[in-house]
């Protein structure tokens, strides 16, 4: 341990704040894109990518000419049309197909679920496709083995790289997988991902219209289905990351779930054809929280006054919890909002947000700018009140007022990405650092979320004290949330504070120096002893990384008998950040035991960080101190509360008959005895009440080294005929020791 003053520089940081185009464009207003790409068709899905282009997926467009059957696009940020746009021939099997999503790859490639007619017949072919950076079908890609029997609606990438597939299938590639099956990161199905029932590789009776993925790796499905595995779930499941379902998770939705957002919170935004959801009214939008229960704050009331049709398609969740979606529905909250409306964070309307979309909005997608891509199948848009319409063909892109993304670098281990307003909401982030000014990117760093913000950080990292940095996230929406888009900012920065770790090493609350020791409870030969918790303090300027694999290693002749049985966290937060950790002493031998444990770390000057450990083991064949009861009985004993040495010569003989009585053998277990020792001080009246007051307490034991409490309730303890205060208790495992105590 050691001090040091360190002069400290404020964070190095870039802000980037999107605004208006102009001072009277207001939230809800079109801006100037308005492309006639997609004249006479249907746009299902709209993503931007990390350079800002946007990629489109639909159906039926015609671009102004007469070239009916585009259905895959990319534009630039500025609406006009990229050279590699591709054509229906991205499509194997014929013209007419539809595309239903979008879903960006970190690679820049595309994974595209789609359905088409095969040219010259009647058949019909559903697939997804992977395109590259260019436009064009990866022809590496299968498309047999990708082949389904129905229309595939959704997909989902895990962050193994393994990707959910959902719709209206019952086979794919050939394999019975009823409407939902998961490939593995190659493309071939993963058979593992299955059903507890059934000869099928998955089990869902209905449609599965979405999926999402929670940030602990679970799995959410939504759809038109009333089973999973044969286990009743109507519209809304939860599998475990394996497959298996989440008996625990049972919201309930009496219609089709369309989409579904998980929150930062964790709280579970559902969208749909539903009225109930748990037997609750809830019109096409409910809130849930991770256990299933509804929000009962959370009613937005979304109706539709003039049709039956009157659905929720897509949501899109801001960085300030402000959530923008879309369908067919006429009002919100008995105000009128055609087809387009945004919440605020606890369910209300938001004022002054009024796209007004003359038919239906089947996609929405938030830029990191916060504008809003609109796909559905309208034709013009009269927002906030305008005395006219303006056209605009199946996509559009709408003003949302400001939001903020900056990039910092406090120092050289740590990173933030803070983000709010209107900015889109990430599901991922990664970090990537170059030191040639982009040329080349370092290996991709999983970003963390700042608890439930919508800020991200790395920690624990080496930087120059100069270079670029970039951070890049998802996003999701589109038609039923199908659709992934990507998000990036990149950052230089020079003359960061290089950051300096302190590690300290403590036990039981007293400080140890890097070459310290430190004793560990005596213990019996071959017999795991109680763990003992010792705590790393950082007390320097930078997070403290521990290096080491494992962080924590043991060494020395007798490391065997020092078990790391629980690793410390890491990084370690600076001024002050704790990380605690395990050792549990097992004795391979009688004697004194001892090794050396070590902790690499980026502290300069203290790496490795060690500590000599010793432990004594015990037998109870050997008698060290002569007394007549060996050194295991005696520890064993000790724990009970029959001091052998100290006690009298009764309590002596007391301890003698009682551990032969236990164990004849000489061999002492836990199992075989259950002890009672009461130690009672003398009792003394209160002056001021004049009162005695006896206490008693019980506390347990099943190793005789540690005891806990075992607390009596009232109807276990009364008087019996003859006075005397009786407790009567049970316990559930043989291996009990009791211990009375009165105060």
């Amino acid at each position: 341990m050691k001090s040091r003053l360190l002069a400290t520089a404020a964070p190095v940081l870039a802000a980037v704040l999107f605004a208006a185009p102009s001072a009277q464009a207001a939230p809800g207003d079109l801006d100037t894109i308005n492309v006639n790409y997609f004249l006479f068709g249907t746009v299902y899905a709209a993503v931007t990518q990390t350079d800002g282009k946007i990629l489109v997926g639909g159906t039926g467009w015609t671009n102004g000419a007469a070239q009916y059957g585009l259905n895959y696009a990319r534009m630039s940020a500025d609406g006009t049309r990229d050279s590699n746009t591709v054509y229906k021939s991205i499509f194997p099997d014929g013209a007419g197909a539809i595309v239903y999503g979008l879903v960006e790859l970190p690679s820049r490639e595309c994974l595209i679920p789609y359905t088409e007619s095969s040219a010259g017949n009647s058949n019909t072919y559903n697939h997804f496709i992977l395109a590259d950076s260019t436009g064009a079908a990866d022809q590496a890609f299968s498309y047999s083995a990708n082949m389904t029997n129905d229309i595939v609606w959704c997909l989902a990438v895990q962050a193994d790289g393994k990707t959910l597939v959902g719709g209206n299938f019952t086979t794919l590639g050939g394999t019975p997988s009823l409407r939902l099956a998961r490939l593995d990161a190659s493309g071939v199905l993963d058979t593992s991902f299955s059903a507890s029932v059934g000869p099928s590789v998955y089990d869902v009776n209905g449609a599965v219209k979405c999926i999402a993925l929670q940030a602990d790796g679970r799995i959410l499905i939504g759809g038109g289905f009333a089973t999973v595995n044969g286990v009743a779930r109507n519209g809304i499941a939860r599998l475990e990351a394996n497959g298996a379902l989440d008996l625990s998770f049972n919201p309930t939705a009496n219609n089709l779930v369309r989409c579904i957002v998980v929150q930062p919170d964790g709280r579970i935004l559902l969208g749909g054809n539903f009225s109930t959801v748990g037997g609750i009214a809830r019109s096409r939008l409910a809130r849930v929280d991770a256990t299933g229960a509804v929000d009962p704050a959370f009613n937005p009331n979304v109706t539709n006054t003039a049709t039956n049709q009157n659905y929720v398609n897509s949501m899109a969740l801001q960085g300030d919890g402000r959530i923008v979606f879309g369908g067919e529905f006429n009002t919100v909250g008995g105000i009128t909002r055609n087809r387009l409306a945004r919440l605020n964070a606890d369910g209300t309307l938001t004022a002054g947000f009024d796209p007004n979309a003359n038919h239906e909005v089947y996609s929405v997608m938030l830029q990191g700018d916060g504008k809003v891509l609109v796909g559905g199948a309208f034709d013009a848009f009269q927002p906030n009140g305008a005395a006219t319409a303006t056209s605009r063909y199946a996509f559009a892109r709408l003003v949302n007022g400001a939001a903020t993304q900056t990039v910092s670098v406090p120092d050289t281990a740590h990173v933030m990405w803070t983000r709010g307003g209107t900015a889109a909401e990430l599901i991922t982030a990664t970090f990537e650092s170059s030191n040639d000014g982009g040329g080349t990117w370092s290996t991709p760093i999983a970003a963390t979320r700042i608890g439930i913000t919508a800020n991200w950080q790395v920690s624990g990292i080496s930087l120059p004290a100069s270079g670029t940095v970039r951070f890049r996230g998802t996003t999701s929406g589109g038609y039923s949330n199908a659709s992934i888009g990507y998000i990036e900012q990149a950052f230089s920065f020079s003359g960061v504070t290089q950051t300096a770790p302190e590690i300290n090493f403590s036990s039981n609350g007293v400080l140890i120096a890097t070459g310290g020791s430190t004793d560990l409870e005596p213990g019996v030969v071959s017999v795991a002893n109680v763990p003992r918790t010792y705590t790393l303090i950082n007390t320097g300027t930078g997070p403290l990384n521990l290096t080491g694999s494992p962080k924590v290693a043991v060494s020395g002749a007798n490391a065997a008998d020092f078990v790391v049985t629980a690793q410390p966290i890491s990084p370690v937060a600076a001024s002050g950040g704790i990380s605690v950790f395990q050792v549990t002493f097992k004795a391979g031998a009688e004697g004194v035991r001892n090794a050396t444990l070590s902790i690499a770390s980026n502290d300069a000057d203290e790496n490795p960080f060690t500590v000599a450990l010793t432990g004594r083991g015990l037998t109870f064949t050997t008698d060290s101190d002569g007394d007549g009861m060996s050194d295991a009985a005696e520890f064993q004993l000790r724990a009970l509360g029959f001091d052998w040495n100290n006690g009298s010569a009764a309590q002596q003989q007391l301890v003698a008959t009682y551990y032969a009585g236990a164990n004849g053998a000489g061999l002492y277990t836990a199992a075989q005895v259950q002890a009672l020792n009461v130690n009672t001080p003398l009792l003394q009246r209160n002056p001021a009440t004049g009162q005695f007051t006896l206490t008693l307490g019980l506390q347990k034991s099943t190793d005789l080294q540690t005891f806990s409490a075992f607390p009596f309730s009232a109807g276990s303890v009364s008087i019996n005929g003859a006075g005397q205060l009786q407790f009567t208790f049970s316990t559930g495992d043989n291996a009990a020791f009791f211990r009375l105590q009165s105060q």
